[in-house]
């Protein structure tokens, strides 16, 4: 049986390039933004596309999970991420790791 995932992706502002001297003052808040997310329970999978003008994503089991962490994520919220970003629900047919494990 499939289950609902929900995936946020986060696109960079449109002078990204200008932008990546502007995260480092706040990648060490970024990460710890992100392990507690995973420590929360929250989130499945985030990383950057490997093309970085492409933006970047998070995995999450609920929209409302997908929607608190966009809220206060601290690159969307310094403007790095600020092209917006869209949450899209998709159906997971297979994973790697169970959800119940």
């Amino acid at each position: 049986m499939a289950q609902h995932r929900f995936l946020l992706v986060s696109k960079p502002k449109a002078d990204w390039d200008t932008t990546k001297g502007a995260a480092k003052p706040i990648e060490d808040e970024e990460k710890a933004y992100i392990l507690e997310a995973y420590k929360s329970g929250g989130a499945l999978s985030v990383g950057r596309f490997a093309d970085a003008s492409m933006g970047a994503l998070a995995l999450f089991e609920t929209k409302e999970q997908a929607e608190a962490f966009a809220k206060d994520d601290p690159f969307i919220n310094a403007g790095i991420g600020g092209g917006g970003y869209e949450i899209h629900e998709f159906n997971e047919v297979a994973a790697a790791v169970p959800a119940s494990a």
